[in-house]
């Protein structure tokens, strides 16, 4: 039985961590790629000829890679060709693919789906349409074995010269990857929103995507984890549990042994939630989830009910069955006893864990699939590590604390940081659906009034139930309520315009009116730049302007074509800015880099920018609601710019900036965020570079 156990354990984990390991399953297969005149032709290529660009994959046994055909339109489990620069050439159909196939039934996508294990060979077709001829990207595929599937990439890049052809038939016109090689993409005229330019952007590179802010969330939930042990409901149970496994146990490598696998299994149990929640409900559900009003204004109303649970005014515990099930569940003993007994630890932990736990769930949609799970096991291993530490050195307990009345302090000092956070999720509420009812001067008006109040109770001035009397200010208190007061007048200047950028992203922008105001009485040295008032009279009546605001005086569209359309009017290159209202790493870009002097010289003389917000929430007239290619419907301008950047660039983050010329090449990698303000600037500069030599 305890093998059973312990094999179940080790199999958990390795699900798990499934994410972090395996890059060796990527030389499971063999590339060979060849890019050339197609079988039996003869002599040298010409504008107007045919170029094959093929991979042959040879699969070592025991392992497979998926068809390039999607069971489904919104899989992303396909073989893809991904095409980072092209010029010279045109795509003519769909990449075709030979070799011995299987299919089967597959579960996760309830749909059969096709895939190689021997050999297979990809073919893209392209027509020569220029002599100078570039193309690099890479293949996007899967590497899978009975369990596990990793993903991998075979890059290309190809410079290449073909002669030319005097002939009067020759094809100088570039071809959609998805028509026929007789269908040309015309139109250039404006269309409405629901119906945007159709010429395919080229694709980008999402695993280039970083999420720079990957890091400090993993910070940020390992310091959840070491929050939440210095909680009653936690701190109280360490002393407890360790000397339960000290005083069972025969020998001290014994009360080790349990009191490792009592930890191991509170990282499993947490790390397991953040997969469950990963795998039912995704990433990109989970992004769309942060920006609704429904999704925001419940979560608000829930860091509510906790705070004022953290207050004292009344207790949340989960159902006693419940508790009671896993409690008898722990006294079976040996392995599964133990697992039980975490179980446990989580359930009674569960008031004043769950609001920290909540509140990193939610912070992990702005990220990939990854962030639930490696945030749960973050947290949980920083909430783990004082049972296995005391247990291997027991003697150290002595140094911990007693319990008392400053645990139930702590606990209420969470409440306030909870009352603080619910007017994050409030906002973003507001900001997308445009309420106006938590505006920015608002908003830091209500932190300040938060933080005074956290300031004056950790000064002992305000007494709570269950507090106990405080016949003086302890020195860590005192200097807590110091911080506390400093902040909140922090807060204050940007009540008057200050940019705070200590809150970047946190708060709500800066708005116009406040910006003309402030810049009347003096500015804040930043804002002086932008000579008061944006003008941007010479971009006409652009729409959702009356509510859509670049930052730092920048003139920008909000509506795609729009902005092409004037591109082309003025001959500059397109900046695509695909941001959100609720987007934190879009205000942090702002603040950090689009302020740098260079970054706003390039914005407002070199680029047309174009903004475009994908959680806008203004719902489309009836005559332009459509449904798109993967089955999405469309019913907001958001929608339209999320299904643009999904549909085009096959990612869902933001920010993401593209460069563009006239005709919607791409000029440059498109980036994310990333804070190095000479990194944009390279981003600026070679697309400003590459228009120059192909502005249309």
């Amino acid at each position: 039985m305890k093998r059973k156990v312990l094999s179940i354990i080790v199999f958990a984990i390795s699900i798990t961590f499934f994410h972090f390991g395996f890059s060796q399953m990527k030389d499971a297969v063999d590339w060979s790629v060849r890019f050339s005149k197609p079988t039996g032709s003869n002599g040298k290529p010409k504008v107007g000829d045919t170029l094959e660009l093929s991979f042959q994959a040879s699969i070592k046994p025991g392992y497979h890679i998926y068809s390039s055909i999607p069971p489904k339109k919104d899989a992303n489990m396909p073989t893809e060709l991904v095409i980072e620069k092209i010029s010279g050439i045109a795509m003519l159909g769909k990449m075709s693919e030979s070799g011995k196939s299987h299919s089967e039934y597959d579960e996760v996508f309830e749909t059969d789906v096709k895939w190689f294990d021997k050999k297979v060979t990809f073919i893209q077709k392209f027509r020569i349409t220029k002599p100078e001829i570039l193309l690099s990207g890479f293949l996007d595929f899967q590497v899978c074995d009975t369990m596990t599937c990793v993903p991998g990439k075979k890059e290309i890049s190809y410079t290449l010269k073909a002669l030319p052809n005097l002939s009067n038939d020759s094809i100088t016109t570039p071809i959609d990857s998805g028509t026929q090689a007789s269908e040309i993409v015309e139109s250039d005229e404006i269309k409405k929103d629901s119906e945007i330019s159709s010429k395919p952007l080229q694709k980008t590179n999402k695993s280039d995507q970083k999420d720079e802010g990957f890091f400090w969330f993993l910070i940020t939930a390992f310091l959840g984890g070491l929050l939440a042990l210095f909680t009653p409901c936690v701190f109280p149970m360490i002393p407890m549990t360790v000397s339960f496994f000290t005083k069972q146990s025969k020998t001290k490598g014994e009360a080790i042994r349990k009191a490792f696998i009592y930890t191991a299994s509170i990282v499993i149990i947490y790390t397991l939630l953040g997969v469950l929640v990963s795998a039912t409900v995704g990433a990109g559900k989970l992004n769309e989830w942060s920006t609704s009003a429904t999704f925001n204004i419940i979560f608000f109303l829930v860091c509510i009910i906790f705070s004022i649970s953290f207050f004292g005014m009344f207790e949340i515990t989960l159902p006693s069955s419940l508790v009671n099930k896993m409690d008898k569940a722990s006294d079976r003993g040996g392995l599964i006893g133990i697992f039980f007994m975490a179980f446990t630890l989580t359930l009674v932990s569960f008031s004043c864990t769950g609001p920290i736990i909540g509140t990193l769930l939610v912070e992990a949609a702005s990220g990939s699939y990854l962030r639930p799970a490696a945030g749960m096991a973050a947290y949980s291993f920083a909430f783990a590590i004082p049972f296995g530490v005391f247990a291997a050195f027991p003697g150290w307990m002595h140094g911990l604390p007693k319990s008392g009345g400053w645990l139930n302090s702590v606990k209420v000092v969470l409440g306030f940081l909870e009352l603080a956070l619910a007017l994050k999720f409030l906002s973003i509420a507001d900001l997308t659906y445009e309420w106006g009812i938590l505006d920015r001067e608002v908003y830091l008006i209500c932190w300040i009034i938060i933080f005074v109040m956290l300031g004056f109770y950790l000064l002992g001035k305000i007494k709570l139930p269950h507090d106990s009397d405080l016949h003086y200010i302890s020195v860590p208190r005192f200097f807590l309520a110091m911080i506390s007061f400093a902040f909140s007048f922090y807060m204050v200047m940007g009540v008057f315009g200050h940019p705070v950028k200590m809150l970047s992203g946190l708060i709500p922008s800066i708005s116009e009116d406040q910006k003309i105001w402030f810049s009347m009485y003096g500015g804040n040295g930043n804002e002086s730049k932008g000579e008061g008032k944006t003008n941007c009279e010479e971009y006409g009546n652009r729409k959702y302007s009356e509510s859509l605001h670049a930052p730092h005086n920048l003139c920008a569209f909000f509506d795609y074509n729009e902005g092409l359309e004037y591109a082309k009017k003025v001959k500059k290159p397109i900046l695509i800015d695909f941001t959100g209202k609720g987007c934190v790493n879009c205000r942090k870009m702002e603040d950090y880099v689009w302020i740098d002097p260079r970054v706003l010289k390039s914005l407002k003389e070199d680029y047309v920018l174009i903004s475009l917000y994908v959680d806008l929430k203004r719902e489309l007239p009836e005559n332009e609601k459509f449904t798109a290619k993967s089955g999405k419907k469309i019913r907001t301008v958001g929608d339209i710019w999320a299904n643009l950047q999904e549909e085009r660039f096959k990612t869902n983050s933001q920010p993401q900036y593209v460069v563009l010329n006239t005709s919607e090449e791409v000029l440059s990698m498109p980036v994310g965020y990333d804070k190095d303000v000479n990194k944009f600037i390279e981003f600026l500069s070679e697309g400003l570079k590459n228009f120059k030599n192909n502005p249309d």
